[in-house]
């Protein structure tokens, strides 16, 4: 859904230059590209890793991609954060400690088939603790209704 938002973006844009007749020069070719920089370095948060390849930053449910980490907080586009995970070559980086990640844990996967392969089975144990819930609040009624005063 975000990326159609961006692409319709993207879309109009490109047609009110097309449709208004504006000849190109150098300002509006610097335009351009300083739109383009915004709208990539937007792009660069997904819900769900996109790239395994590349250094990343894991805070609230988010990845990151693009920005720069120094001295224990990760910078990008003028925000900074503190309390996430940065991954890069093979570690993690937390609190300005170095350690070795574990797949599941913070945010981090090798590969999309294990990402989702570990969300599906995140799904089955829910499914299974919701079952299991249900069935206890079915004996605690159960016993509710022998213990009737009156």
């Amino acid at each position: 859904m975000f990326k159609l938002k961006q692409l319709g973006l993207i879309v109009a844009l490109s047609s009110t230059l097309l449709f208004t007749h504006a000849q190109a020069n150098s300002q509006d070719f610097v335009a351009g590209v300083a739109v383009g920089t915004a709208l990539g370095s937007a792009v660069g948060v997904y819900a769900a890793p996109r790239y395994y390849d590349r250094p990343y930053y894991y805070y609230g449910g988010r990845y990151y991609y693009g920005g720069v980490y120094r001295n224990g907080y990760y910078i990008y586009n003028g925000q900074r954060f503190r309390s996430g995970h940065y991954y890069d070559r093979g570690y993690r980086y937390y609190n300005g400690h170095r350690y070795r990640p574990r797949v599941g844990n913070y945010g981090y996967y090798r590969s999309n088939q294990e990402f989702k392969q570990h969300r599906k089975m995140r799904h089955k144990e829910y499914r299974h603790q919701e079952k299991m819930r249900h069935q206890e609040y079915k004996q605690y009624n159960k016993q509710q209704k022998h213990h009737k005063c009156g």
